[in-house]
């Protein structure tokens, strides 16, 4: 079944920042590993995104997580 994509922008111009939310849902094909015959996989993602100028962005707006 095709890929079906449901949500909202928002666009905050007092921080020059666009924002996504909503929801994908459907299936995928992919191949197993094993045989090479395609199978569907089930998708049902909620996302929540947000796009602003690189200028604008914090000096490190990424932070990796170790375990200590």
């Amino acid at each position: 079944a095709p890929l079906q994509v449901s949500g909202r922008a928002e666009f905050k111009p007092v921080l020059a920042q666009i924002r996504l939310h909503g929801r994908l849902a459907g299936s995928v094909r992919c191949a197993c590993d094993r045989c090479l015959e395609p199978f569907p996989v089930p998708v049902d993602s909620a996302f929540d995104l947000v796009y602003e100028p690189s200028g604008q962005a914090p000096e490190q707006a990424e932070l990796a997580l170790s375990e200590d």
